[in-house]
């Protein structure tokens, strides 16, 4: 891994030489690197003197350099400490691979800002010197092969030295450690040495035949920093690296002979390493690297409509990781494979974005089929639609005039598929529960489908819709056509074949709750099932929440284009008795988040300690009344803390004695391990997987009637559910949930959790979502409120095509009345805007560089 971090002037003297943690145990492979050596009158490949690298380090009073810290995979550290046979192999991989990595930095990254003729901008020099120190220590002592790379802050440019502009290297941090890690890989390769990925997707590998006990044994550092990341309740990478600092202790002055007598030791007592080398060392070969290509693509395409070309590159050499794959195979194999290039995104400007001709086959089929199926179904005429609607006013069902509209739109149209755009609260179960009466009044079958559970039962309970998953749904309809497998797992599926599917008896309509949710994949999967049962669709849903977990946004593509025939609900009725939150929630609608803020700031507070927030938080919801906390919920967005927070709750109510210690139960969280967990009467749960059988699904929550053994009594959406966890246990405590699983929830009062660290999960759709859940009252705690208020003013938007320009992001074309491509040139760029083929696009961008170039020239232009 890479790690990097700046060097003051006062850290050079006080702590680099106090703890001559640089020069002290010098060994041949200090030395110095660089292109600017000489310049500063050092030579490459010299040894370090304590007195030059004080020298040049003291030169800058603030920031007098930044160290680039390669550190070896555990195993190639146990390895080299391990064995004299591999110990040189081992080092001098290792050795080879920083070497060509920090020459790729110097030649791609090492850049100055310049000023000339008043305009500053940044030049790349291409030139560093750099003080290379081996070290085979942690600081707790553990084997660990590493590299102290510190690059002195001076380049020259110009006959001048300048300063070092180290964005550039910390923006592509993540890229040069793992072009580390693969010249590694392919080095110890060479070798002879067989090594195996552990993670394809972060790019981790390590040598084959180290036992896992033994890497475990040796990672005392890692635990430490992992240990202290606990107590914080954090994982990111701020503070993870901010946990390596605070827990960082002087090293020890022990023999390097004695720490490898130790470990050898070590190893001996918990069983050997087996690291064999082979007599022929592997060979790589293209085939690999062009898989690890592919892999990478439809692993970033399973996720996301477009990627950017950084994405790609970086998931390319992490896939190829121990295929040796390197930026000029990534460039090389990127053009000549068949991805697709869309250019910028309009108003964005800057990176470049791809997709793959699925994805884009995908999106354009549902626009296809949206427009080729209006105005073939069967409908209700709007004169009789408005007379059943009068008799159910009768009977005491009253529609505002917008939700009467709505239940005209969707029952009177001809369509086969419709959209319903509602935000959040403005009654959308209670407009379907009258849409559904006027359906099945004029014989139609009406049944509802959603993408979680706990929105599904919601349709159901409070629409009285019958409804399930969309999952569920698709498995009985693939029942239905007889094309069931039997042997897949039905809750994992992707895809479905409705071949020979026919239509029913009845008219059917399926409403599709939380349509926003959908990705591309399973929308257009949707629309395949309604036209072969010939039934109608109506897509319910709000654009502005939060966005679906895969590629595309097929519902916000089509309202916002016009292409689905969609009818508005806008006026938000949930919090009427709460005037002030209505307010606070329109205004993050409209977007205008500072004013949404000013009008909770009576309800937030900041503490900037997780520890202490948290307290905060369990102390609120414990304070309140049995019957407030059955309806409160608490929202969070990353899974760990609401396992944080529903621990600090239960405890405090066990401490309390308003609940039991419980029953001790192994439980299943999503893609977590195992654990154990206290269960009693009266926690409460929330589900994590559908089970049929059981009549639970994913997100719904219960409260604990009875717990007898592993068996427990769940009273959830007015039925008990007996659950024998030795069969079922994907459930956990329900105090506190995600965000993600409260789309769709209602609570009288919400407590909102906003952690700045976690930026990326925080947006305005995010924030919209939290306060909008509560009908009364919403209770806001965060870390740190400037930095958040940044953060959840930023609207998240899943990319299509429609965010990319044609010609004018891929080509800048010079207007001007007397320029004119050659008919040639423009058969290119047609033909490059067609094919979005990247050879082509390049061959169209230089050819009309050069003709812009030509034409400048004549107008006497030339820059």
């Amino acid at each position: 891994m890479l790690s990097i971090s700046n060097v003051t002037a006062r850290m050079a003297g006080n702590y680099y030489i106090k703890d001559d943690y640089y020069i002290r145990d010098q060994s041949q492979y200090d030395h110095w690197q660089g292109k600017l050596c000489k310049r500063v009158a050092l030579k490459e490949g010299d040894p370090i003197e304590a007195k030059k690298f004080q020298e040049l380090l003291g030169n800058n009073p603030k920031r007098a350099g930044f160290d680039l810290t390669f550190s070896a995979p555990k195993s190639v550290s146990v390895a080299a400490a391990a064995s004299d046979n591999v110990r040189q192999d081992m080092i001098a991989a290792h050795n080879a691979a920083v070497e060509k990595v920090l020459r790729q930095i110097e030649e791609n990254e090492i850049v100055a800002r310049v000023t000339h003729n008043g305009v500053t901008g940044t030049v790349k020099t291409g030139n560093m010197v750099c003080a290379r120190f081996r070290h085979y220590v942690s600081r707790r002592s553990d084997p660990q092969l590493h590299d102290h790379c510190v690059v002195m802050n001076q380049t020259y440019y110009n006959k001048k030295i300048y300063a070092i502009t180290n964005d550039y290297i910390y923006q592509n941090k993540i890229i040069y450690g793992q072009l580390y890690r693969n010249e590694l890989a392919v080095n110890l390769q060479a070798k002879g040495y067989s090594v195996e990925l552990t993670d394809s997707e972060r790019g981790f590998f390590e040598l084959s035949g180290m036992d896992k006990e033994i890497l475990e044994t040796f990672s005392n550092r890692r635990q430490e920093i992992l240990e202290k990341l606990k107590t914080w309740n954090a994982t990111d990478a701020r503070s993870a690296s901010k946990a390596t600092l605070v827990t960082r202790h002087a090293k020890e002055h022990r023999d390097l002979g004695e720490l490898q007598k130790s470990w050898r030791e070590t190893i001996l007592e918990i069983g050997d390493v087996k690291i064999e080398k082979s007599v022929k060392s592997l060979e790589l070969n293209s085939a690999d690297k062009i898989n690890a290509f592919e892999q990478a693509v439809e692993r970033l395409s399973d996720k996301q409509f477009a990627f950017t070309e950084w994405d790609l590159e970086r998931a390319v050499l992490a896939e190829g990781c121990i295929s040796g794959v390197n930026r000029e195979d990534f460039r090389q194999i990127l053009e000549k494979s068949d991805i697709v290039r869309l250019g910028s995104i309009q108003k964005g400007g800057g990176m470049v974005y791809y997709t793959t001709i699925a994805n884009q086959a995908v999106e354009s089929q549902i626009e296809r089929i949206t427009l080729e199926f209006r105005n073939k179904m069967s409908h209700i005429p709007v004169k009789q639609a408005r007379t059943d609607l009068a008799v159910l006013q009768k009977k005491g069902l009253n529609l505002s005039a917008e939700q009467t509209e709505a239940v005209l739109h969707i029952t009177a149209h001809q369509d086969q598929f419709i959209g319903v755009q509602g935000l959040a609260g403005t009654g959308k179960t209670y407009m379907l529960n009258a849409a559904k009466e006027v359906w099945e009044s004029n014989g139609f079958r009406v049944t509802g489908a959603a993408y979680t559970g706990k929105a599904a039962e919601g349709l159901q309970s409070d629409a009285g819709i019958k409804s399930s998953t969309i999952h569920s749904m698709l498995n009985r309809l693939e029942k239905e056509a007889g094309n069931s497998n039997l042997d897949e797992d039905l809750n994992t599926k992707t895809a479905w074949n409705f071949d020979n599917l026919k239509p029913g008896k009845f008219r059917e309509v399926w409403i599709v709750d939380e349509a926003g949710m959908i990705n591309n994949n399973l929308f257009l999967t949707l629309q395949q099932a309604a036209i072969a049962k010939k039934a109608q669709v109506v897509f319910v849903g709000d654009y502005q929440q939060l966005a679906p977990i895969g590629t595309g946004n097929a519902f916000s593509n089509l309202v916002q284009s016009g292409k689905l025939s969609t009818c508005y609900l806008t006026d938000i009725i949930r919090q009427r008795e709460n005037q002030q939150l209505l307010q606070a929630v329109r205004e993050a609608v409209k977007g205008d988040i500072h004013r949404s803020l000013e009008l909770v700031a009576d309800s937030t507070r900041e503490i900037a300690s997780n520890a202490k927030r948290f307290r905060a938080i369990t102390e609120e919801y414990t304070s309140l009344s049995a019957g407030d906390q059955a309806n409160t919920i608490i929202l969070t967005a990353k899974n760990k803390d609401r396992i944080t927070l529903n621990e600090s709750i239960r405890t405090k109510l066990v401490q309390s004695g308003k609940l039991e210690q419980g029953t001790n139960i192994v439980i299943q969280t999503g893609k977590l391990p195992e654990v154990v967990r206290d269960f009693s009467r009266g926690d409460k749960v929330i589900f994590f997987k559908n089970d049929y059988k059981l009549n639970v699904k994913n997100g719904q929550t219960g409260i604990i009637a009875a717990v007898e053994g592993q068996k427990i009594t769940v009273e959830t959406s007015g039925q008990k559910v007996v659950i024998n966890a030795d069969k079922y246990n994907h459930f956990d405590h329900g105090y506190a949930i995600t965000t993600q699983k409260a789309q769709g929830v209602t609570e009288n009062r919400v407590i909102v959790n906003l952690d700045s660290s976690q930026m990326v999960l925080n947006s305005r759709n995010s924030y919209y979502v939290d306060i909008s859940r509560a009908r009364h009252r919403v209770s806001i705690y965060v870390d740190d409120q400037k930095k958040i208020n940044k953060q959840i003013s930023q609207f998240i938007k899943k990319v299509s095509s429609h965010d990319f320009k044609q010609e004018q992001d891929i080509f800048e074309r010079q207007h001007h009345p007397g320029f004119k491509l050659p008919t040639s040139t423009v058969n290119l760029l047609t033909q490059a805007i067609e094919t979005r083929s990247s050879k082509i696009i390049d061959m169209a961008e230089e050819a009309i560089k050069e003709i812009q170039l030509n034409f400048k020239n004549k107008l006497g232009m030339h820059r």
